[in-house]
């Protein structure tokens, strides 16, 4: 080796190997010739340690534990270092290099070969079912799993967690469910205490969209899988069906005031969904319905939704751009966009935006949904008013989680109808002209004993999944294993801001596969499907999908 650099040295070896040389630094004492003492030489029994990295036979060279090396006899460990004048840290790290860069670069090898002779066995094979990624562009045929699965340290959690040998492995839970239905703990010990810790640095006012959580405070999906789910996820009947065959126009609209307060679901405090990274997507079907959605932007995140049912001839397009602030007791979220439910059968566009989420921490810890909602037919000329109120000041129970409102004319505004009651239980309808009641809304029939999602097709899952993306980290929150949990996350958030890089580097503008998206300061954020129908998923929602 001589009297190169270690640096060099390393790299050497491993352009020999065709590979890239990744390698961590060591106490900053690595190929610049420096001791900074005795204290910080790695001696030859010092524990070391190589993970295997599939791109470097070399891998990361760190000094954690494992099994150590015999001292030579008489401390001529220390001598030869000096005489070398590299202190020991060169020598020491090149010895380790030499000894296991074949061993590494001959499993890496092998590994690598295997996985691609899969692939190429996958695509070549005519007999192979045919895949839906045909019909959406930019995705291949047969797409790798972005997480490879590993059959040797797996924690299989029931109905949670699809694994299928060199396929790929995704985490799917159960959706958000009523008060007192959970059967899942995702909230940590003295929730309000670590909430208010986590905020403890964070100025009233400040803007937490780029404000990044641990995954203590993470629930197992993405924000994109809770949007879905609050479209295909529905425990009886097909209230979509009920918008589309209404006789009459007001029956029509009725029915989507229905269907509008059915998307609102609840949300535990302490805990909040992954931020979903840039073109990430989340696809799922339940019996003619097919949900995709697509991560249009990541700073500020837009979430784009595309829902079609071919039988029905419904379609949803959704565009989300949520805005959450803190305001020292509480934060808000605000969500920016607008929601479009098309009943193309007659020719109607019903248009509506979201609800603000509120969080407060005092006096009574808790999460609600506020604000108004106003949704509008210009084909019928109605129109509807929704007021979704936070709870009392006290916390009691009298106005928990209320609704009011009213549907009217747009053009007279006369009042037809006055809607009140609970979006987590019952809203009922009263008729202003004979003050009839009727049940429009039982939210115990309809989002209530929610089953998980289950997995149809594995080999059609694509690799930008939100159950793919995100399946070690969600893995890691199951168990309870936090440092899991946390390292699992790092890697996604390293990799998509090394991506970033290189996209800067070679000055290239990322473009979603699946919606064209536009942006003004009147307008905001406006999200429109590049296909007119969504295929069916291999994730599907069955309709008998109550406990």
């Amino acid at each position: 080796m001589g009297s190169k650099p270690m640096r060099d040295q390393l790299r050497e070896i491993d352009l020999a190997l065709n590979f890239t040389l990744i390698i961590s630094e060591i106490s900053g004492t690595a190929g610049n010739g420096k001791s900074r003492g005795q204290a910080e030489w790695i001696r030859p029994e010092s524990p070391i340690e190589i993970t295997k990295n599939p791109r470097s036979p070399l891998g990361d060279i760190t000094n954690a534990s494992t099994t150590p090396t015999q001292k030579p006899k008489g401390r001529t460990w220390k001598k030869q270092a000096r005489a070398k004048g590299q202190g020991c840290t060169e020598s020491r790290l090149v010895a380790v290099a030499e000894k296991r860069t074949c061993e590494e670069a001959f499993h890496v090898q092998e590994v690598e070969m295997r996985c691609l002779k899969n692939a190429r066995e996958r695509v070549n094979d005519p007999s192979a079912k045919s895949s839906h990624f045909a019909a959406w562009p930019n995705v291949p045929p047969y797409a790798p799993p972005m997480i490879p699965v590993d059959n040797d340290d797996g924690i299989s959690f029931k109905g949670q967690v699809c694994e299928e040998k060199d396929e790929t492995r995704l985490v799917l839970t159960k959706p958000l469910a009523l008060e007192g239905e959970s059967d899942a703990d995702y909230t940590a010990p003295n929730p309000l205490q670590l909430v208010l810790s986590l905020f403890k640095n964070v100025m009233p006012g400040s803007d937490l969209t780029r404000f990044q959580m641990p995954p203590l405070f993470n629930i197992p999906k993405t924000h994109l899988q809770c949007y879905g789910e609050s479209v295909y996820c529905i425990a009886s009947g097909d209230i979509v069906s009920r918008c589309n065959r209404g006789e009459r126009p007001l029956d029509r609209f009725i029915a989507v005031v229905a269907w509008s307060i059915s998307t609102v679901r609840p949300v535990i405090f302490g805990v909040a969904p992954y931020n979903p990274i840039l073109g990430e997507t989340h696809h799922a079907s339940r019996g003619n319905l097919n949900v995709l959605l697509e991560q249009v932007s990541h700073h500020p995140p837009v979430s784009a939704l595309h829902a079609t049912d071919e039988s029905e001839n419904v379609e949803m397009i959704w565009c989300h751009h949520p805005t959450p602030k803190f305001y020292g007791t509480s934060v808000e979220v605000e969500v920016h966009g607008k929601k479009q439910l098309k009943l193309l059968n007659h020719g109607e566009t019903y248009v509506m935006n979201s609800p603000k989420l509120l969080i407060r921490f005092f006096p009574v810890p808790g999460t609600d949904w506020v604000g108004n909602v106003r949704i509008q037919c210009q084909e019928s000329g109605l129109e509807a008013e929704l007021h979704y109120k936070y709870n009392s000041f006290l916390g009691r129970r009298g106005n928990h989680r209320s609704i009011k409102g009213k549907v009217f004319e747009s053009s007279s505004l006369k009042t037809l109808y006055e809607i009140d009651g609970q979006w987590d239980r019952i809203v009922r309808m009263k008729d202003i002209n004979n003050g009839k009641e009727t049940v429009i809304y039982n939210a115990k029939e309809v989002i209530s004993g929610l089953r998980a999602p289950i997995v149809k097709d594995p080999k059609e899952i694509w690799p930008s999944e939100s159950a793919v993306v995100w399946s070690e980290v969600s893995r890691g929150i199951l168990s309870k294993n936090w440092e899991k949990a946390k390292e699992a996350k790092k890697a996604v958030e390293e990799k998509q801001r090394e991506l970033l890089r290189q996209r800067e580097t070679k000055e290239e503008t990322w473009v979603p596969k699946h919606f064209t998206v536009s942006h003004s300061k009147e307008g905001g954020w406006d999200c429109s499907p590049i296909q007119k129908w969504v295929p069916p998923a291999p994730i599907v929602c069955p309709f008998d999908c109550i406990d």
